[in-house]
This record gives C-alpha cells, sequence and structure tokens, in this order.
C-alpha cells in the first residue's frame, strides 16, 4: 500500500466520524433548542396569536348531538386571555373581565413565555352531556406545536383581576399542568385561513370539572401552554443509527482499498 493510498484511507475513515460527530452535535441541539427556543425567543412564537376579538367557546355534546354552547361573549360568559413568565405592562393589561387584552396567545413573546386561559360561566347550563369541546380561533400560528389543556379552576378569582396576574400565577399553573390535564393536542400551522376555528375534545377529566362547575354554579375554568413537539425516542435512535450506519460503510470502504492494494 502506497503514502497515498494510506492516506486516502485516513481521510475516509476521518470524514465517516466527522459525519457521525456532526450527527450527534445535530441531535444535541435539536434536543437543546426544543428545550431553550422559546424562552429566548425575540418575537412571538406559538398559536394563537392576535386572537383578541375571536370568542371561544365550550360546546356540549350529548353523543353526536350539540346540546350546549357557553362563549365567553354570551351572557353566561367570563373571560379569556393570557399571562406570562415575568412581570410587566403586559401582564397588567391582559385578560379577564376588565382586561385590555383578550388575545389567547401560547408560546412565547419578546422573551417571555405565555399561558392562555378561559373562563366559562355555565350557571344555567341544564343539559345532560358526555363529551365537551373547546372551540378556539387559530390566530397567528407559527409553527407545529403542542398545546396542553389543563384545569384552572384553583386560579378564577385571579384570572378574573388583571391586577393579579403575575409571574408567580404562571409558575403556579404551569407547574399543575400534569397534575390537571385536560389532553394534548397537535396545533399545525395555518396560512390559508388564520381565523379557522380549531375544536379540541376535553378528556372525562374536564367532563367532571364541568359537571361539578354546573352543580355549583359557577365557573369552569382551563388553561394551555404550548411547546414544539419533541420527536420520540425512535426518532432518536433512527437518526443515530442512520449517522453510525455512515461510519460503518466508510470502514469498510478503507479496508476494502486497503486489501486491494495488497
Amino acid at each position: 500500500m502506497t503514502e497515498c493510498d494510506g492516506w486516502v484511507d485516513f481521510m475516509v475513515i476521518f470524514r465517516a466520524r466527522s459525519v457521525a460527530l456532526a450527527g450527534a452535535i445535530a441531535v444535541g441541539a435539536l434536543c437543546e433548542a426544543s428545550i431553550s427556543a422559546p424562552a429566548q425567543a425575540q418575537t412571538f412564537v406559538g398559536a394563537f396569536g392576535n386572537t383578541a376579538g375571536f370568542e371561544p367557546e365550550l360546546e356540549l355534546y350529548n353523543g353526536e348531538t350539540l346540546v350546549a354552547t357557553v362563549s365567553t361573549s354570551s351572557a353566561l360568559g367570563i373571560f379569556q386571555g393570557f399571562i406570562s413568565n415575568t412581570d410587566g405592562s403586559v401582564i397588567g393589561s391582559s385578560g379577564g373581565p376588565t382586561g385590555q387584552n383578550t388575545s389567547y396567545a401560547v408560546g412565547s413573546y419578546a422573551g417571555m413565555r405565555l399561558v392562555d386561559y378561559f373562563g366559562f360561566n355555565v350557571k344555567g347550563v341544564t343539559a345532560t352531556f358526555s363529551t365537551a369541546k373547546l372551540v378556539v380561533y387559530s390566530g397567528a400560528i407559527t409553527n407545529d406545536l403542542t398545546y396542553s389543556l389543563f384545569a384552572a379552576k384553583q386560579w378564577v378569582s385571579d384570572l378574573e383581576t388583571p391586577a393579579n396576574q403575575n409571574a408567580a400565577l404562571y409558575a403556579a399553573m404551569v407547574k399543575t399542568v400534569s397534575s390537571g390535564s385536560y389532553g394534548s393536542f397537535q396545533v399545525g400551522q395555518n396560512t390559508n385561513n388564520p381565523v379557522a376555528q380549531l375544536m379540541f375534545t376535553l378528556n372525562a377529566a374536564a367532563v367532571t370539572d364541568i359537571n361539578a362547575a354546573i352543580a355549583a354554579q359557577g365557573v369552569f375554568a382551563i388553561a394551555g401552554q404550548a411547546s414544539a413537539p419533541v420527536p420520540e425516542p425512535s426518532t432518536w435512535v433512527m437518526l443515530l443509527a442512520g449517522f453510525a450506519g455512515l461510519g460503518v460503510v466508510a470502514r469498510r470502504r478503507a479496508a476494502k482499498r486497503r486489501a486491494a492494494a495488497g
């Protein structure tokens, strides 16, 4: 084997290792980006942006039959809006009965993480139902997201008062996402109709809480947050296996070149 052949073999193996290393770095970067990007964003990244004036609805079904509809603009309705993980002027002008900003954006904006909320006064609802659906308008959606809905009944009084919507309330709400889940849904970017209606079928826990709110002649409160979908573990395995495969192929080619040269 000549010195030139040895150098070629070295470069083939080096390139294979570099590809594998670059792949691993890329996978790590994707993992980190999926976690840190929302907190570092300087523009709106999320869903339901610019939805002020577009009131959501709570639809109740008995089987396939719609038996009751409650909207935040109806006589039974109360509030909608969003809060952030930071204190500031945006917090004070958020939603609620007297809030100035009734957009129900989720995601992040100018470095702030956002969680939205809706309050439906179900006093007077008498229909028997088995399924509940939250209907919202898409507004601005920047990319594919996972939208997680959860119970917010313990914060009704704070959500009704914009002055009480602060970073501490945000932290308390987000902390309970997993324990009070009403379901998670995939929300895709919609460029054809920015005010399309989106419908989310709530789980059995939500139906139970709605019935409890009806029995108490009170408010059913629901909140949500968004995150970028995280690829399944099998996806990461396939990516890493692919990069490793490139390395194996390159090594075999180098071995064949050495055998042929010998």
